[in-house]
């Protein structure tokens, strides 16, 4: 289906649940059990539509991505004084994979091949030209990290990255907002901030001189914290099992632990030998009147809205847990109209849906709303940095578990986050009332 019919699909669900809540405004009670069930029948459906809209905007984007590659190969081939034969015979092999994306090239399966024989029988498993392919996987590894362990680490194949990052999406909420920077190396890096915002210009006479007011400068330090997926467990059968895709077994494993532990630093992490996570570097906009400890109001959501600069807002989105962002769906502005509506445009937005006007996205690492709970984040997400190193490792373990009839897999990746904030408060937080 396409995005429009997505979208068509997804306004209709929308503006039926916005109606059952209109009606029960209009009448100053609460809803019916049937309204309420005809209610989470329509925003169900209008969630798994928000899915299916952003998975078809993505494959629209790389699409795009790909045709403007594309043209970029074919270009450079246009111009062979530009390249040798080497570089030549590099830009055809990756023109190859474009034209073929679902396609195995030769390199891509003699490189998949090597990978899971690797995965099923270690070093002692490969043939000499699949040692070949893992020598180089382990230089790539040792040029992009610091640490190898003793039983050997390989950066895995880019169709299991592609898989990996396909189930890491799953997790969290972080990576869909966040601006991400992946690096070759780990080093620090300082990303410099400047706050100028406190000067104005001048007007002066003739003849007189200028006056001197310098910005503020400062900096915000990105390391890249280790991540590990821990040990997973394959069971040697299913290792000897043929038919079993063991690159998406573990894509999946290995995803649902290092990007769980990831999200959940990156929101609440304390910046303390760890990254400094979006609530904890946001300020504070708004705090619920006393007896909010577990709601907030129309009003609350205005006024974090607006403690939010202009600036800032052009780019602006929510950010909270799931059920307060079904709990904002139930709500209604001053004129009796749902918070929760299809995007600017309709069938246009970018966006599936909006709340106040503004994208929204549900991450369960925030605070669920209770007392002095920061529980909705608003402003411009995409100030939030995520830096990783490029390459995810994984190492191999069989005598550990040996007794077992296991073998261990770990998987790691470094990376760090912080929210690039020269002092003028890009992202602000809710805090429900204490009592």
């Amino acid at each position: 289906m396409k995005t429009k019919e997505l979208r068509e699909k997804h306004a209709a669900e929308v503006t039926k649940a916005g109606e059952i809540i209109q009606k029960a405004d209009a009448e100053k009670r609460e809803l019916t059990p049937d309204e309420q069930k005809a209610w989470d029948t329509h925003e169900k459906e209008a969630s798994k539509l928000e899915g299916d809209i952003r998975a078809a905007e993505k494959a629209e984007q790389e699409n795009a991505e790909r045709r403007n590659r594309q043209a970029e190969l074919e270009k450079r081939l246009a111009e062979p004084a530009r390249q040798g034969e080497v570089g030549r015979e590099s830009t055809e092999r990756e023109l190859r994979k474009i034209d073929n994306p679902d396609k195995e090239t030769p390199e891509r399966a003699a490189e998949r091949r090597a990978f899971l024989a690797y995965l099923r029988g270690g070093m002692e498993g490969l043939d000499a030209e699949q040692r070949k392919i893992m020598a180089q996987r382990r230089q790539e590894l040792r040029a992009l990290t610091t640490t190898t362990g003793s039983s050997g680490g390989f950066t895995v194949p880019t169709e299991m990255e592609r898989k990996l990052e396909a189930a890491l999406l799953a997790f969290g909420g972080m990576r869909e907002v966040a601006n991400i920077l992946t690096t070759d190396a780990g080093n620090d890096i300082p990303f410099p901030t400047a706050n100028d915002t406190g000067n104005t210009g001048e007007q002066i006479g003739e003849n007189v001189a200028v006056a001197v007011a310098d910005p503020v400068f400062s900096q915000v330090l990105i390391k890249s914290y280790i991540y590990s997926s821990k040990a997973v467990l394959v069971p040697i059968s299913l290792l000897e099992d043929n038919a079993v895709d063991l690159e998406q077994f573990l894509a999946n494993a290995l995803a649902e632990r290092i990007y769980r532990i990831q999200n959940q630093r990156f929101t609440t992490g304390t910046g303390t030998s760890q990254p400094n996570g979006i609530v904890t570097a946001s300020t504070q906009g708004k705090v619920g009147l006393a007896g909010q400890t577990t709601s907030v109001i129309y009003a609350d959501l205005v006024d974090l809205e607006h403690s939010v600069d202009p600036s800032y807002r052009k780019n602006a989105g929510w950010m909270m847990h799931d059920s307060t962002i079904k709990a904002l769906k139930k709500m209604t502005d001053s004129s009796g109209r749902p918070l929760w509506q299809p995007g600017l445009a309709g069938l246009a937005s970018k966006e599936p849906a909006t709340l106040m006007g503004y994208p929204y996205t549900a991450n369960q690492d925030m605070a669920v709303m209770a007392a002095n709970a920061k529980s909705i984040l608003f402003g411009d997400l995409k100030k939030y940095l995520i830096r990783q190193v490029r390459g995810v490792a994984m190492m191999r373990l069989v005598e550990r578990y040996a007794d077992s009839l296991q073998v261990g897999f770990i998987g790691y990746q470094r990376a760090d986050g912080n929210l690039l904030n020269a002092g003028t408060n890009p992202v602000k937080h809710y805090a429900n009332s204490a009592t």
